[in-house]
């Protein structure tokens, strides 16, 4: 998953509180430091596929994050 943007994945943020300034849980996150579907790649986000760029052409292909390679001899 990725890093959550509003806690910087720290869990925590700042919080002015009647003049005090105080810690409390990310309310993005929920104290994981983290974002997106647990389980679920961050880089297809589930798809099973992405693209990458080839001399100026997008060519999808399997995702490598979370799609097994296979190698057939």
């Amino acid at each position: 998953m990725a890093t959550c943007n509003t806690c910087k994945g720290t869990k925590h943020v700042h919080a002015n509180f009647l003049g005090a300034l105080v810690e409390t849980e990310c309310p993005e996150c929920k104290g994981t430091g983290e974002t997106g579907v647990p389980g679920v790649c961050a880089k297809c986000n589930g798809s099973k596929k992405t693209v990458v760029d080839c001399s100026g052409f997008g060519i999808e292909v399997d995702c490598p994050d979370c799609c097994p390679i296979v190698i057939v001899e």
